[in-house]
């Protein structure tokens, strides 16, 4: 592994890349088991894809997790993965905000999580981008 360059790591993302990827990886193995306390705020035709999207998010909360800690050490494979993550976010996340917006669906709680998640991973590869000079 490479050393450290020693002006830091990206704190802020670092940590919210480790707690996001935490939560994802703990929602993704409930919803596997069939145990989900914010089943009730799902909208019933998104029950059926619950468990297929579990996998994807225990991959994605774990890599969420690997890069936060990536870049807590300053490693340039930190700067990677968290960017990677990231894109796929957004790639995910994208559609189902845009459609929520044109529907005016504003009560319901798993649109509101999405669009937090995609606006967070907007700024966070906007802020990775500009802070590429710490890890090359």
């Amino acid at each position: 592994m490479s050393e450290s360059k020693g002006e830091g790591g990206s704190w802020l993302y670092g940590i919210l890349l480790i707690l996001a990827g935490g939560f994802i990886v703990v929602t993704g193995i409930m919803n596997l088991v069939g145990y989900n306390p914010l089943l009730p705020l799902v909208p019933e035709e998104y029950w059926p894809f619950l468990s297929v999207t579990s996998y994807l998010y225990i991959a994605l909360g774990a890599w969420g997790v690997i890069g936060g800690i990536g870049l807590i050490k300053d490693q340039e494979w930190g700067w990677g993965i968290s960017l990677v993550v990231l894109s796929v976010v957004i790639v995910a996340f994208v559609s189902e905000v845009i459609a929520g917006f044109m529907t005016a669906n504003w009560t319901n709680i798993i649109f509101w999580i999405k669009f937090a998640a995609l606006v967070v991973a907007a700024v966070g590869i906007v802020y990775l981008l500009l802070t590429k000079y710490k890890y090359a």
